[in-house]
């Protein structure tokens, strides 16, 4: 068995992701979350940024 687990080279998937800023004059709010399961710990996080990328606001939190 410690040999098998060893030798395990588990298939990685990955996606590049590149942040798209918004339009002059607009603002972008990007989103995200986490759930180890339902009753059980989650959390929630955001920001939000100006055309520029300068961020304006972030905020996290554990629900």
């Amino acid at each position: 068995m410690v040999a098998l687990l060893q030798s395990y080279k588990p298939t990685l998937y990955y996606d590049v992701v590149n942040w798209k800023p918004p339009e002059m004059g607009w603002i972008k709010c990007n989103t995200d979350g986490a759930s180890k399961g339902n009753p059980r710990q989650s959390s929630y996080g955001f920001c939000i940024r100006n055309h520029t990328g300068q961020l304006l606001y972030a905020e996290a939190q554990i629900i």
